[in-house]
């Protein structure tokens, strides 16, 4: 995921069903897309179930860390110099899209953090009251926080996505079922039969 993804007319992989990827898939921009769509899913979703609690803010640094070094890296376009003066290729992952999407849900995980810290500053409890910090933002549902409302929007693009890959495999069955009750129907030719009953 580092290195420019090769141009490719693959078809996009079914990450639900898919155990090993094909060996012509890796590093095509087909696969970049979908691991990086599949990631920042599941990250999402990780980050979801702790998006009302009151260490958020603490348990979302580290990767948020992480994940901003690998935007720097990947995103690197400025072309640095030779020794010789020759300009270098640029290095990093010109995937517009994969980056894209990584770099929102770092965004969205910072402002379910601030949206976190700012109802945070009104409480009147300390860390050692267990039943505060359990109680913390209790009654706002998942889908009110920042992080929420961006998992729901995920949740909804993936359902949708499924129902058209359905859609088109009940399609195919279909026309395999078609197909095959062509290929087994015996071709019948009334004139032949009518000599063999008259003999």
């Amino acid at each position: 995921m580092m290195k420019p993804p090769k141009p490719s007319t693959l078809k996009s992989l079914d990450f639900t069903t898919a155990l090993r990827v094909p060996k012509p898939y890796l590093r095509t921009r087909t696969y970049q897309d979908g691991l990086g769509e599949q990631i920042v899913e599941l990250m999402a979703d990780f980050f979801s179930i702790w998006a009302k609690h009151i260490a958020f803010p603490e348990l979302m640094l580290p990767p948020v860390v992480h994940l901003k070094r690998w935007l720097k890296t990947v995103s690197s376009s400025a072309k640095p110099k030779l020794s010789n003066g020759a300009p270098d290729k640029a290095k990093g992952n010109k995937n517009s899209r994969l980056t894209s999407s990584v770099s929102l849900l770092v965004q969205k995980l910072e402002s379910n953090a601030h949206w976190i810290e700012e109802r945070r500053r009104h409480v009147d409890f300390g860390p050692s009251n267990r039943q505060g910090v359990e109680g913390f933002l209790r009654d706002v549902p998942v889908d009110d926080t920042p992080l929420g409302a961006f998992v729901e929007g995920l949740r909804r693009k993936s359902e949708e996505k499924e129902k058209m890959l359905e859609s088109a495999r009940e399609s195919e069955r279909r026309d395999r079922a078609k197909d095959k009750e062509e290929e087994e129907e015996p071709e019948f030719d009334g004139v032949d039969g009518e000599e063999e009953e008259d003999e």
